[in-house]
């Protein structure tokens, strides 16, 4: 049997894991946290899928919150010139919804169905040198981390890039309360507000590891703009006084 080596227990890397291990070949996972240490861990981004990636983890059998996390049937665009004056706005409905998952509890159960499917998970922090014993022990090693000294050996591709510095700095905020029904929206969905020259919010309804359905609140601040209110923060009562 062909072996498979993939580096990484996000989204893509779990993915990959499973539709390779579906498709027959032997899979090896390394992570360098455990099942639980992901559950354990903080927030880490959102994790809005469309309608296609859905379908994907469907077919895989690890779309496992489908009847609990709320369904994101479009999206609500408004865009202000400046702060405070909504010059125009879009509703739209997609063909099929999509969902926003605690990715802490999509690694974790992934990574526990990886092993009952047959695949082998192992937890190590891959090194750049470890990483050449290992792709010499399998077929095909994937690499699907984004950061650290893996993420170090693929160069920027300067012909896709257009800037060298970040353009925003990202704040998320995780709340509970407000009605996922909004009234200016005839369905759940993901309002996007577009701030000329400050940013951008997105209110994403979100399924949390604790909570169950709420509001994932993403703010795309330039920097050095009124928005870009969130470097000092430094928990996550402080994020929701500068929201």
């Amino acid at each position: 049997m062909r072996r498979v080596a993939v580096i990484g227990s996000g989204i893509a890397g779990l993915l990959a894991a499973h539709g390779l291990r579906r498709a027959g070949y032997e899979v090896t996972l390394y992570s360098d946290r455990t099942a639980e240490a992901w559950l354990a861990a903080r927030p880490t981004g959102t994790a809005a899928r469309f309608a296609p990636a859905i379908a994907y983890e469907r077919e895989l059998g690890l779309h496992h919150w489908e009847a609990e996390a709320p369904k994101i049937a479009g999206a609500r665009v408004v865009y202000c010139p400046k702060p405070g004056f909504a010059l125009a706005s879009l509703t739209g409905r997609q063909s099929a919804p999509g969902a926003a998952i605690d990715v802490r509890l999509q690694s974790h159960r992934w990574m526990h169905d990886l092993e009952a499917r047959g695949g082998e998970v192992v937890i190590e922090e891959v090194t750049a040198a470890r990483l050449d014993a290992i792709a010499a022990a399998n077929d095909l090693t994937i690499v699907a981390v984004g950061k650290g000294e893996l993420a170090s050996l693929f160069e920027r591709d300067d012909a896709r890039s257009v800037h060298r510095e970040p353009q925003r700095n990202v704040a998320m905020v995780i709340v509970t309360g407000p009605p996922l029904e909004r009234p200016e929206t005839p369905f759940v969905g993901v309002k996007f507000q577009i701030v000329e020259g400050v940013g951008e919010t997105a209110w994403i309804p979100y399924f949390h590891r604790d909570h169950g359905p709420c509001w994932n609140l993403i703010f795309e601040a330039r920097p050095g703009g009124p928005m870009d209110r969130f470097l000092e923060a430094r928990s996550g009562a402080e994020a929701l006084a500068a929201a």
